[in-house]
C-alpha cells in the first residue's frame, strides 16, 4: 500500500499535475473510508488493500473524477471491493466509545455498556440503516457530509438517520436489552 504521507505529487494518464489541494483531499477521504472499512468488520489488512486498490482506481480516473463527486464515487468503490471480499459476511463492527455515549445520549436509550448486545441489534437493521448509523455516530459525519457522501440532499441524510435510529430503538426495546 502507498502510505498516506507519501502522495505528494501524481501525474494523471493525460500527464496533468494533479496539485497538493487534490492530494490533501483525497489522502484525507482514504483515511476516512480506512477508518469506515475497520468499523463495519474489515480486517487491518483488506482495509489496507482496499485502500491501494481505491486509490490506483482513484488515480486512474482522475481526469474524469475531478469534476464529480470523488468522495462518493471513492466510497463506492471502497465499498464494492469490501462486499466482495467479505460476501456481505455478518461481522462484527468495530464500535468507538463515542458511538457508545451517542447512542445513550441521541437515542434515549439507557443501559447501553455492551458493544455486544449493540452489535446484535445492529445486525438486525437493514445495511442502509447499519450504514447511516455508522456514517453520524461511529465516524461522526455531519448530516452535510453524509449527504455529499450518499449524494443526497441534507433533509434526506436527516430523515434516514432518523428512521435508523427509530428502528434501532425499536429493535433494542423489542429484544429487552433494557
Amino acid at each position: 500500500m502507498v502510505p498516506l504521507k507519501q502522495i505528494s505529487k501524481f501525474y494523471s494518464k493525460g500527464g496533468v499535475p494533479i496539485n497538493d489541494e487534490i492530494c490533501d483531499f483525497i489522502k484525507k477521504i482514504l483515511l476516512l473510508i480506512y477508518k469506515y472499512l475497520l468499523s463495519i468488520g474489515a480486517s487491518k489488512e483488506d482495509a489496507e488493500d482496499i485502500i491501494q486498490d481505491t486509490f490506483i482506481k482513484t488515480y486512474e480516473n482522475i481526469d474524469i473524477l475531478i469534476d464529480g463527486n470523488l468522495k462518493a464515487w471513492m466510497f463506492k468503490v471502497s465499498l464494492n471491493k469490501f462486499y466482495t471480499i467479505y460476501k456481505k459476511s455478518k461481522s462484527n463492527i468495530f464500535l468507538s466509545d463515542e458511538f457508545l455515549s451517542n447512542i445513550k445520549s441521541d437515542f434515549e436509550i439507557s443501559n447501553i455498556d455492551n458493544s455486544i448486545d449493540i452489535n446484535n441489534v445492529l445486525s438486525h437493521l437493514n445495511e442502509n440503516q447499519r450504514n447511516m448509523l455508522i456514517l453520524k455516530y461511529n465516524l461522526g459525519l455531519s448530516y452535510s457530509d453524509i449527504s455529499k457522501l450518499l449524494n443526497i440532499n441534507e433533509s434526506s441524510a436527516k430523515t434516514l438517520c432518523y428512521r435508523a435510529r427509530n428502528a434501532f430503538k425499536n429493535i433494542w426495546e423489542s429484544e429487552k436489552y433494557e
